[in-house]
């Protein structure tokens, strides 16, 4: 809370008093975007990790007994 006081000749003429209140926040909004971003995250580590498994199978001498 502001407080603004307008003085003439050391007397107070005129006081205003000012409060800021936040707006609201939607938090489905913030969560959808945070879901969005770890889905990407957790599809892109499996992608890299399957195309290292393709990889690895490929290098890989498999031996029938």
């Amino acid at each position: 809370m502001s407080n603004f006081i307008f003085n003439r000749d050391g007397k107070d003429i005129l006081s205003i008093d000012i409060e800021v209140f936040l707006s609201k926040i939607d938090y489905r909004d913030i969560m959808n975007e945070v879901n969005d971003e770890i889905y990407s995250l957790a599809f892109a580590l499996m992608l890299c990790f399957l195309m290292d498994m393709k990889r690895s199978l490929k290098n890989m001498i498999f031996i029938r007994a």
